[in-house]
C-alpha cells in the first residue's frame, strides 16, 4: 500500500484500520466518526506541520466494540465514576477513573464548548483563553489552557468556511504539557507523559518514526484508508505524537489527533 498524495482529492470512502494500539477499556460507545476531508497541518497547531489541505468525500464511520461485562460490587475494580486521568487517543480523548474504566469521552468533532466546559467542571478551573488569526495552512484558533492541559479549538470562518470537519481536519485538538492538570493525571494509553524521559519513549515497542519530521513518533495510532481519483490505495496513520524538550531530555509535549504523513506544508 502507498501513501497517498495529500494533493489528490478523494475518490471514494475512507476506512479507519487499527494501528499499534493496545486493547481498549470499556466505553461507552464511539462518538467520533472517522471522516474523509481536507487534510490540513494540524500538527503546526501542536509544533509540527503537514500537507496542505485537499477536498474530499466523507466515508462510513467505523462502529463502536461491542459491550462488555460490568464488574460486580465485589470486584475491587469495580468503575466508581470519579474521574482521576484524562486520556489521549487518536479518535477520541477519554475521561478514566482510577480503574482505568472509561467514564466519559469526547471524539474530535464534537462541540468544542462542551469538551471546555467538563474539562473546567473536572479541574474547578476555568482555562486562559487566546485567539490565534489563521493562515492557508491552519484555520483560526482559540486555545483554552489550564495547568498542563491545552484544547486548540479550530474556527472555519472566512477561507475556512467551506471546509468541512473531519478526523484529519477536527474541531478540536489536544495537548499535553505536563504530566497532571489540578491533580487529574494527563496521560495516553501506554502512559506516556509529557515530562517522562525521551530515551523511554525511544524504547517503547512499537514505536513509530516519521523520517521526514512532521508529526513526531508515535505508538497509538488508527490507520485511514482509502483509494485516490486514479485507483491507487493510500493511508494516513492518525496518532498521538510526542514532541522533545530542546535538549532531547524529556517529552515536552503530547498531541493528539495528529496525520502522521510524510510531506509538510
Amino acid at each position: 500500500m502507498t501513501r497517498r498524495n495529500p494533493a489528490e482529492p478523494f475518490a471514494t470512502g475512507e476506512t479507519p484500520v487499527r494501528g499499534a494500539t493496545l486493547p481498549r477499556m470499556p466505553r461507552r460507545g464511539l462518538r467520533v466518526a472517522i471522516a474523509g476531508a481536507v487534510l490540513v497541518p494540524i500538527a503546526a497547531l501542536l509544533g509540527a506541520c503537514t500537507a496542505a489541505p485537499p477536498q474530499a468525500t466523507a466515508p462510513p464511520s467505523p462502529t463502536a466494540d461491542a459491550a462488555t461485562s460490568t464488574p460486580t460490587s465485589s470486584d475491587p475494580g469495580q468503575p466508581d465514576g470519579t474521574i482521576s486521568a484524562i486520556v489521549a487517543r487518536p479518535e477520541w480523548v477519554e475521561l478514566r477513573d482510577a480503574t482505568g474504566a472509561v467514564v466519559d469521552e469526547f471524539g474530535y468533532l464534537d462541540d468544542p464548548a462542551e469538551v471546555v466546559s467538563a474539562f473546567s467542571e473536572l479541574l474547578g478551573t476555568t482555562p486562559s483563553t487566546e485567539d490565534h488569526e489563521g493562515n492557508s495552512h491552519f484555520p483560526p484558533n482559540t486555545s483554552y489552557r489550564w495547568e498542563g492541559l491545552v484544547l486548540w479549538e479550530q474556527r472555519h470562518v472566512d477561507r475556512w468556511e467551506p471546509v468541512g470537519y473531519s478526523i484529519t481536519n477536527p474541531r478540536f485538538l489536544i495537548e499535553f504539557t505536563g504530566p497532571s492538570a489540578v491533580g487529574v493525571e494527563l496521560t495516553t494509553q501506554q502512559g506516556i507523559q509529557a515530562g517522562d524521559p525521551w530515551s523511554d519513549l525511544l524504547s517503547e515497542p512499537g514505536l513509530v518514526t516519521n523520517p521526514t519530521g512532521c508529526s513526531g513518533p508515535y505508538v497509538d495510532f488508527v490507520e485511514l484508508t482509502g483509494v485516490n481519483v486514479d485507483g491507487g490505495a493510500y493511508s494516513i496513520p492518525i496518532a498521538v505524537d510526542f514532541r522533545p524538550t530542546a535538549d532531547d531530555a524529556r517529552v515536552a509535549r503530547v498531541g493528539a489527533p495528529v496525520p502522521a504523513t510524510e510531506e509538510c506544508a
